[in-house]
């Protein structure tokens, strides 16, 4: 299980679970003064990151709605794809044990190269991969939603892209959403889902 979704279980309903997640989890993770503690902190800050871009994969299963012809039927599983290196390690595959959209099973499937991507309904691309979202992206025919984590993500193709603000306060890990792109892979975003992201211009 996904350790950062303990707390939203009181949530009524899913909605209001995704945004506890963005106003709970817009978590400000402390900034250590030091040398001695900053490599800990650092370790610390990249888990509790990588642990929310985990719970923030899951909930855009259930506010992306996919047309009904890229599902072989109405039981066939929801298909996350990874590309290329990451440091996610059991973060994502904890996602496959959990519900998307229309009760629909989630499977996670990691794709080393490009040859190897297969057709997906989601695909993560890692920021030590960002570089290869256009040529991704040019690949990719059909209703994938290709999600980044490096600043331009959203403008190269992707159409979500995380983002984090550092401030005196701490660290703030947010989305943007590419509404052309929404568009082009013939896709639809829930209004609510719309008002929680930064809209790309």
């Amino acid at each position: 299980m996904i350790p950062a979704l303990r707390s939203w279980r009181l949530a009524p309903n899913c909605y209001q679970q995704f945004v506890l997640l963005l106003r709970v989890c817009r978590w400000i993770l402390p900034l250590v003064i030091g040398l001695t503690f900053a490599s800990t902190c650092q370790a610390q800050q990249t888990v509790k990151e990588l642990n929310v871009k985990g719970v923030y994969l899951w909930h855009f299963t259930k506010f992306i709605t996919w047309p009904d012809n890229a599902f072989a039927d109405a039981k066939a599983p929801l298909v996350i794809g990874v590309y290329g290196k990451h440091d996610y390690g059991k973060i994502l595959d904890s996602i496959s044990r959990r519900v998307a959209g229309k009760g629909r099973r989630i499977r996670v499937e990691y794709y080393p190269t490009l040859q190897q991507i297969r057709p997906c309904h989601l695909l993560f691309v890692p920021q030590q991969s960002s570089e290869q979202i256009p040529a991704i992206a040019a690949q990719i025919r059909g209703p994938t939603a290709i999600v980044g984590e490096s600043p331009g993500d959203a403008t190269r193709g992707a159409l979500l892209e995380f983002f984090r603000d550092v401030t005196i306060e701490g660290v703030t890990i947010g989305f943007r959403i590419n509404t052309k792109v929404l568009k082009q892979r013939n896709l639809k975003a829930n209004a609510r889902l719309l008002k929680l992201a930064d809209i790309v211009p």
